[in-house]
């Protein structure tokens, strides 16, 4: 039986061949190639995935492994993950500048897709690839979706605003994600299924601006900038005041306590800052 030392001796000096290039060992370099893979499948899951073996012998002899999703929190719809990813969205959807420094956040779908299909099973990649999906996907579409949406997960953030998906400092939970498209299902169904319009995005995002996308689809186009900030920022004060009993609207008692909150909040909104209760 080797002693303690005598393994750390031989550790080490693995590492120093491997460092030098002086391995001349194909199965030990293949293991060490296999296991950087499987580091990087455990990174496509990020906060929102778990890695989990098969279990059927079948499943098993693909060497590939399931990516299963995390069951996202309750209750966050005010944390500061929420409030930060819903201001900026508001103010790329005004301003039309995003927090995403250039190239950041490039993702190349079909290299994506060529690793799930090597290293993920394939029902991990259909129940990813079909979300925000209005059916009729084929399976081209369904793959390169899947690599779209792992592809933000990998990232860490939305691919529109730049803001990240968890902040888990003080945080308690996950923060939820949903599968939105950027240019709205409502207005243009055409892309529903468009892999180069979908991507992950705050849960409470997608439902604030979700409104607006509708709307604007009553009336047979697509919704403005103006028009989702709007509603975002409606969103980011109802989910501010939710728990506050206000006098009746539009009575002289509510003009003379929200007069000068909104006020301020204008002031603040206009000068760029972002507003986090």
């Amino acid at each position: 039986m080797h002693t303690r030392n005598q393994l750390l001796q031989a550790r080490d000096e693995a590492m120093q061949r491997i460092r030098t290039g002086t391995m001349n060992d194909p199965v030990f370099e293949n293991a060490l190639k296999l296991a950087g893979e499987g580091r990087k499948v455990e990174e496509f899951g990020g906060d929102y995935f778990e890695t989990i073996l098969p279990k059927r012998k079948s499943d098993m002899a693909s060497g590939k492994v399931f990516l299963n999703p995390v069951e996202r929190s309750h209750g966050l719809g005010t944390s500061a993950a929420t409030y930060q990813a819903m201001a900026a969205a508001e103010h790329m959807a005004r301003t039309g500048k995003s927090k995403i420094v250039e190239g950041a956040g490039a993702k190349d779908l079909n290299q994506i897709a060529a690793f799930l299909q090597k290293h993920v099973m394939p029902t991990s990649i259909s129940s990813v690839g079909t979300k925000g999906s209005r059916g009729n996907a084929t399976d081209e579409q369904i793959l390169l979706r899947a690599a779209a949406l792992y592809g933000d997960t990998y990232n860490g953030f939305d691919p529109k605003s730049g803001m990240p998906f968890n902040m888990m400092k003080g945080q308690t939970g996950v923060v939820g994600r949903d599968a939105g498209h950027f240019i709205g299902h409502a207005s243009r169904p055409d892309l529903s299924n468009d892999p180069y319009n979908i991507g992950y995005q705050n849960q409470y995002e997608n439902k604030g601006q979700s409104a607006a996308e509708k709307i604007a689809s009553q009336q047979g186009r697509v919704a403005t900038g103006t028009e989702i900030a709007d509603m975002l920022w409606k969103s980011i004060v109802n989910r501010t005041v939710e728990d506050v009993k206000l006098p009746r609207k539009n009575s002289a008692e509510f003009k003379a306590l929200m007069g000068p909150i909104n006020a301020k909040v204008n002031q603040s909104r206009m000068a760029g800052q972002i507003f986090i209760v």
